[in-house]
């Protein structure tokens, strides 16, 4: 029986990256995805292979650096690194066909990076119209030190003694 998450779980905040590392996790995904769309089925060896673990491995290591790890963005995407498939039944002389299910999987991965990359041109998007931080304020010039000193002036020209 499959347990429910704990309701005292935490999740950790959205990274937040700057618009080049945004744009550069947007061209990651684009690599993962057109890895995945290369892979070669007909590799597999009773549902496993060197070249798909790696990719698993590339796509967390990208989901990781595009959302950080432990994010509800990267729980969003997470299930992409899910490439291999596990046969529960095994019966003997039976053939288990390992190239659909993985196939289907791969198609599920390619489907969960483009939409991770999407969300992450709408985050490029919402930097672009944020405004932009203003000029920081002049503060006023700190008081000096008053001296005890007084000039005292007097006399009936005006324009001399204001001055």
């Amino acid at each position: 029986m499959a347990r429910a998450k704990s309701s005292t779980s935490t999740v950790a905040p959205k990274l937040q990256l700057s618009p080049q590392g945004i744009e550069r996790g947007i061209a990651r995904l684009g690599e993962r995805i057109s890895e995945l769309q290369a892979f070669d089925v007909g590799t597999l060896v009773k549902g496993r292979s060197a070249e798909i673990t790696a990719l698993e491995v590339a796509i967390k290591n990208t989901l990781t650096r595009c959302f950080g790890e432990g994010t509800s963005a990267y729980d969003l995407y997470e299930r992409a690194a899910h490439l291999q498939h596990y046969s529960m039944v095994i019966s003997r002389g039976e053939v288990v066909d390992y190239a659909t299910p993985t196939r289907r999987n791969i198609g599920n991965a390619v489907a969960l990076l483009t939409q991770a990359q999407l969300a992450l041109m709408e985050d490029l998007a919402d930097l672009d119209l944020e405004p932009t931080p203003s000029l920081p304020a002049i503060s006023a010039p700190v008081p000096q030190e008053l001296s005890r000193r007084v000039f005292v002036v007097h006399g009936h020209d005006e324009g001399a003694r204001e001055t």
